[in-house]
């Protein structure tokens, strides 16, 4: 009598304890948060027979690269504005814009006046800079804010260096060479009257020239004017 009642509830227990195991079966496909072993989040995954799986952790990857603000200017530029109403400030940014219909010329706001237009800077000289043809390489090197580099539309005449310029007779009389500055300097006109006048150095020998800068190499005369100018070439 009493072996047939431990085989009954050793059946019940045995029942019992697979109904548990059933309801601790997870679904397939189902997942659930785990702890990986460097303490960050992982996921298991509950497989087909019921079982979740190994806790899978994210691949560690190191930091992104965050490049600056493409807007904000570089710490060690500044900004140079300087005689300059208009243009790029050298930084990225803006020393201002022009009114109306007017041009911006490297820093300064101009209207046109004639036929013939300006295309180079003639207006608002900045005293102690560079004078015309001493060597330069930047804009902003020069009295009249115009560096006229080697390979500029409209330079016959030097391509060596950059030499200090301006635009000249064009818009109407207000960048025309005076009698007085006629005595050292020339209007080049590269292209007839159609773009690119400016001002070059008038030599009688090549001594002129060196005065201005070591550089030059000739005196004589080149396309655009009959003139004897200072060459670098």
């Amino acid at each position: 009598m009493l072996r047939a009642i431990i085989i009954v509830w050793g059946l019940v227990l045995l029942t019992a304890l697979g109904a548990c195991d059933e309801s601790s079966k997870c679904t397939a496909g189902e997942t659930s948060a785990c702890t990986c072993a460097n303490g960050n989040s992982g996921e298991r995954t509950c497989r087909s027979d019921g079982e979740l799986g190994a806790c899978i952790c994210a691949t560690v990857t190191s930091d992104v690269v965050v490049t600056p603000d493409a807007a904000v200017a570089d710490s060690d530029c500044v900004p140079k504005c300087e005689g300059w109403t208009c243009g790029d400030d050298g930084c990225g940014g803006s020393c201002g814009t022009c009114p109306g219909n007017d041009d911006c010329l490297n820093g300064a706001c101009t209207g046109c006046e004639s036929f013939t237009c300006c295309d180079l800077r003639f207006l608002n000289p900045v005293p102690g800079l560079t004078g015309f043809g001493g060597g330069c390489t930047d804009d902003r090197d020069c009295v009249f804010q115009e560096c006229m580099m080697p390979g500029d539309d409209g330079n016959t005449t030097n391509s060596l260096f950059g030499f200090c310029t301006r635009g000249c007779d064009c818009n109407g009389a207000a960048a025309k060479l005076s009698d007085a500055e006629k005595e050292d300097y020339v209007c080049l006109y590269p292209s007839g009257f159609a773009s690119a006048h400016h001002v070059v150095i008038y030599c009688k020998t090549l001594e002129d020239c060196l005065k201005r800068d070591s550089r030059w190499t000739a005196c004589g005369t080149a396309p655009g004017t009959t003139a004897k100018v200072c060459l670098a070439q």
